[in-house]
């Protein structure tokens, strides 16, 4: 993990995401605590952040996601 826990997850609109994603979605900004909006839907809060997975087949599912759509949530404050 480069920032945060696993335990991060233990909130249910909690996520974690890689380093690359928070580097799409925010930049050179810290993305803890950041909202991110899912399929247009629903909101998660960044709880961690971790290092981008080298080639392994757990790390190979990961474009099941692709049909997922992550957007930067606009500007209202964190989820409590």
């Amino acid at each position: 993990m480069i920032e945060g826990s696993r335990s991060g997850l233990a909130g249910l609109s909690s996520m974690l995401i890689s380093q690359s994603v928070a580097k799409a979605l925010f930049g050179n900004d810290d993305a803890m605590d950041k909202l991110v909006k899912l399929d247009n839907n629903a909101s998660f809060k960044v709880s961690g952040v971790y290092q981008d997975c080298q080639p392994t087949p757990l790390c190979m599912m990961l474009p099941l996601w692709r049909h997922l759509s992550f957007t930067r949530h606009p500007k209202q404050g964190t989820v409590r």
